[in-house]
């Protein structure tokens, strides 16, 4: 049987939103166990079903993901999609969306940056 060692919830409130449980376990055997049973969760009738289990990933993984659900996405929607040369940036409709260095772009509404300034080595 899997050993916790400690399990912490972040952003405790009484939201209907999700919100992780992160799990530290004591061996790889009980992550691979866990991650290998983890369909049976979803297949409970009870509250459980709403329960999903994750491995976490590291912050770059993720952000790959990321850019490739978003480059996705936007071809679904017939939109025009472009990768910067190292495939480090990624706009949408000419607009910088999303970096693997920063993740989500923020835009002020006064200044956009579009694909004629992705060649800039402004740091970015």
């Amino acid at each position: 049987m899997p050993q916790c060692v400690t399990a912490h919830q972040h952003c405790i409130s009484a939201s209907v939103k999700s919100r992780p449980i992160l799990v530290k376990l004591h061996n790889v055997w009980d992550r691979r166990l866990i991650l290998s049973n983890s369909r049976e969760v979803a297949s409970c009738t009870d509250y459980m079903c709403d329960v999903f289990i994750h491995a976490d990933e590291p912050l770059e993984e993720r952000r790959k993901t990321t850019m490739k659900r978003l480059i996705k996405k936007a071809e679904r929607g017939h939109r025009s999609t472009e990768t910067s040369d190292d495939r480090g940036k990624l706009f949408i409709d000419g607009v910088l969306v999303f970096t693997l260095h920063d993740g989500f772009v923020r835009r002020n509404n006064s200044a956009t940056t579009s694909v004629s300034s992705h060649n800039d080595d402004n740091g970015c």
